[in-house]
């Protein structure tokens, strides 16, 4: 007979121990889960962020093609031909002769006064506003 009761005693000692190691192993896996799905969701966000990347290059070497195209000599001589702009020649050079002397002239001052010096000085106000 005491044989079955120590038998009953290690399955009950068993128990708790087994018990502790399941929950163990159940935490394990789902620690595991978690961390596939973290791993999977992070993947995604690298993939999307790598294509994103990718169409931006593509853009930036469009609208680089687009630039060399606008920058063209002949694009450009084409635009100025088309606002009349020529090149230029001998016929275009027009040379001034500089005194060898500084000098400083002062300019007439206006009659008026007073009142005229407002009034001008509103006037330069408005055309800059205007």
């Amino acid at each position: 007979m005491k044989t079955k009761k120590t038998e009953k005693t290690r399955s009950r000692r068993a128990r708790p121990s087994l018990v502790t190691f399941l929950i163990a192993v159940s935490l394990l896996i789902v620690v595991s889960i978690f961390n596939y799905a973290k791993l999977n969701e992070l993947s995604f966000e690298a993939t999307t962020i790598q294509n994103e990347t990718k169409l931006i290059e593509s853009e930036i070497v469009r609208l680089n093609v687009e630039i060399n195209r606008i920058t063209d000599i002949s694009n450009v001589e084409k635009k100025a031909e088309e606002l009349g702009m020529v090149k230029t020649d001998s016929s275009n050079i027009k040379y001034i002769s500089i005194p060898s002397e500084d000098r400083v002239e002062q300019a007439s001052e206006e009659t008026g006064g007073f009142l005229s010096s407002i009034a001008k000085g509103l006037s330069i106000i408005l055309a800059y506003f205007s």
